[in-house]
């Protein structure tokens, strides 16, 4: 007889007739709890080129990246994850990614830290059936960016104003004077600048769970997320002082709030190979002008192989309907948000030990 099922985010520790052994899962949407003082580290390495394009998305997608502010390429990324089980019915669970994205003409490193803890709130050992809330945070945290590309810049000012017009000519700038067409000549080079990228969420997630077989696993989830946005655009201050005398601002202030709802399944099945597919849709509740992409469809889908009883390995891939459409709120905003009609996706790969 089954006395515990342990089930934590990144594995499931089942105990039959007295002999233990691991299952794993890195998926996080499940609602039955790690063994308590039970613990389980992975280490995970992302990537998007021409040659890990499983998906062919790049090929499809991915216009020239440096055409266009908001355009996203080639994906380099580093996650560290970690859970534990703190109690009987609470899970502990922790991650840290390190990402760098092409991003206009330049690269975009965004910082992600993940906290959150599983409370198991029901457990039925006759119909195997769990139901537990995830309460956490997140931050995304991107280093700044400089843009001196002359195409780039005329793309991310007209944006801003109507009357922006840059020219470049034998390495000389101009400014265009939008009264009467004259050039205005500026003495260093022109540069914009995204500064201050930073998203805070906050989430409540509800997670129900069936074991409907031998090893394999169902569950549904819910969740709710409340953000706060941070993004400012400036440029250099010749530039500043140009746009002024032209009646306006290159200085932006993107911050905003906005909620997201999250809706979806994940299932696990597998012994010798541990399959694992998730799904969930998002839609995202913004203010006024800002809704030409307001939801996504996200699959996540791996493979893992059992070493021992302690290590385990994993490849798999994520792809995203509207790229990092909700996955990192920052990057979404009313200059970038008709560069997310795009599909977007990585492969990764991983390792990962049981304490």
């Amino acid at each position: 007889m089954i006395k515990k099922i342990g089930l934590g985010s990144l594995a499931v520790v089942l105990s039959l007739g007295g002999d233990s052994f691991l299952k794993y899962g890195v998926h996080t949407n499940h609602a039955f709890m790690m063994k308590k003082g039970k613990s389980i580290v992975t280490l995970e390495y992302q990537k998007l080129n021409d040659t890990l394009d499983f998906f062919n998305i790049k090929n499809q997608e991915l216009g020239d990246s440096a055409s266009e502010y908001g355009s996203i390429g080639d994906m380099d990324g580093v996650k560290i994850s970690g859970t534990y089980g703190y109690k009987e019915n609470l899970t502990l669970n922790g991650n840290l990614k390190r990402e760098y994205i092409t991003y206009g003409d330049g690269t975009l490193i965004n910082n992600r830290f993940e906290i959150f803890g599983k409370y198991n709130i029901l457990y039925n050992e006759f119909s195997n059936t769990a139901l537990s809330v995830d309460f956490g945070g997140i931050i995304n945290k991107g280093e700044n960016l400089k843009y001196g590309n002359t195409e780039l810049l005329n793309r991310l000012g007209h944006k801003i104003s109507n009357d922006f017009s840059l020219i470049e000519k034998k390495k000389q700038f101009y400014i265009v004077k939008s009264s009467s067409g004259d050039y205005l000549k500026l003495n260093e080079h022109p540069y914009l600048y995204i500064n201050n990228m930073i998203d805070k969420n906050l989430y409540l997630k509800l997670i129900t769970e069936n074991r409907f077989a031998s090893n394999s696993y169902l569950s549904f989830f819910a969740k709710y997320q409340y953000t706060t946005i941070d993004t400012k655009i400036t440029a250099n201050k010749e530039l500043i002082n140009k746009a002024n005398e032209q009646g306006y601002t290159l200085n932006k202030d993107l911050g905003r709030d906005e909620t997201a709802l999250d809706l979806g399944f994940n299932i696990m099945s597998g012994t010798n190979y541990i399959f694992e597919f998730e799904y969930y849709w998002t839609r995202l509740y913004r203010d006024k002008g800002l809704g030409y992409v307001g939801y996504n469809h996200t699959i996540n889908l791996d493979i893992l192989k059992p070493l021992n009883k302690k290590w385990f390995i994993y490849m798999g891939g994520k792809i995203m309907y509207r790229q990092f459409n909700g996955d990192i709120p920052y990057l979404y905003n009313r200059y970038s948000q008709t560069t997310f009609d795009h599909k977007y996706g990585f492969a990764r790969f991983g390792i990962g030990r049981s304490f």
